[in-house]
């Protein structure tokens, strides 16, 4: 297969290129871990929630059952709307190796407002210090938590949504397969933020971008192999660790997928999608011209976020709206 570059400086959105132009360092050497956990922090600092005057914001302390240690949750609660909120279970990104549940905080609190639900923010656990499958169980336990106390919470154990960005869209879509594979309560609906999703990286997209300074081929392999740890070059994988290869994708929950034209997931986002929508799976998705990967996150201001934002925002409270009144 011919190797494929995207022209980044020639395509890229004008707002995105405005924001990056004073923010040379933003790629990840994973060689150096801490480093980039550092770097993704000052970008999440900026997101950090500054008005509370209008949400709740608590930390929530759960038990895992495979070991009675704690795991922890970030939720957004709006102090007005419906009595019972329906819910969505966010995965933060950050290549499964950095992250945290607060990473975005305003985001996830404009979420909440916007669609009338809570959110709760999984803190789970990163590899390489707990590859697979310790950040899946985390997410597992998670849902399982709020489906199980949903009463208590005052929250609608009919309408729980799971969702995420890049790294956590991956946890998504394997934890939407997971769910139903377990036959355990139906979650309604799956928010997949540039999913990922493949760790083969046999697509001209995953091999398209080599600027250090965004997320690229070789931080991308390096992630996975984090990830996957003992499991990283076997041939045969289960679907839970890399969610591209799932084979039977029927009756998973409906599907909210995005990326940008210039992302190094465009090729197995759009392909997931496809399958999803061939498996019977009401499927939605976006394709954002000029758009990197983690383009909201450097550019939270700008057009192209916006649109993001109203995007997402519109197919959560359609499906809140859809199940309310089913």
């Amino acid at each position: 297969m011919v190797n494929h570059i995207f022209d980044i400086d020639g395509r890229l959105d004008p707002d995105l290129a405005e924001v990056r132009a004073h923010f040379p360092s933003l790629g990840f050497d994973l060689t150096d871990l801490a480093g980039s956990r550092g770097v993704l922090e000052k970008l999440a600092e900026r997101a950090r929630i500054r008005d509370t005057n209008s949400i709740t914001v608590e930390e929530h302390a759960i038990t895992r059952p495979e070991d009675a240690t704690t795991l922890s949750l970030k939720s957004f609660r709006p102090l007005t709307g419906s009595t019972k909120k329906p819910v969505l279970l966010w995965i933060h990104g950050g290549g499964y190796v950095m992250g945290s549940a607060g990473d975005t905080d305003q985001t996830l609190a404009h979420v909440a407002l916007e669609t009338d639900c809570a959110v709760f923010s999984v803190n789970y656990r990163l590899a390489p210090e707990h590859p697979y499958p310790a950040a899946l169980d985390d997410c597992r336990t998670s849902l399982s938590w709020l489906q199980e106390n949903a009463v208590q919470l005052k929250l609608d154990p009919a309408r729980i949504a799971i969702g995420g960005a890049s790294a956590g869209a991956g946890l998504t879509a394997a934890l939407a397969l997971k769910a139903r594979d377990e036959d355990t309560q139906p979650v309604l609906f799956q928010l997949l933020i540039y999913p990922m999703l493949d760790h083969r990286h046999r697509t001209p997209s995953s091999r398209a971008i080599q600027d250090p300074n965004l997320w690229n081929e070789q931080t991308n392999r390096l992630a996975w192999e984090f990830y996957l740890g003992t499991l990283a070059g076997h041939d045969e994988l289960p679907a839970y660790a890399s969610a591209s290869l799932a084979t039977d994708l029927a009756n998973l929950p409906p599907a909210f997928v995005c990326v940008g034209d210039l992302d190094i997931f465009l090729d197995e986002d759009i392909d997931y999608a496809q399958r999803l929508r061939q498996a019977g799976v009401p499927t939605e998705l976006h394709v954002y011209e000029g758009a990197i990967h983690g383009f909201d996150m450097l550019a939270p201001d700008a057009a192209i976020t916006q649109r993001l934002r109203a995007d997402v925002n519109n197919a959560l409270k359609t499906a809140f709206d859809a199940a309310l009144s089913a």
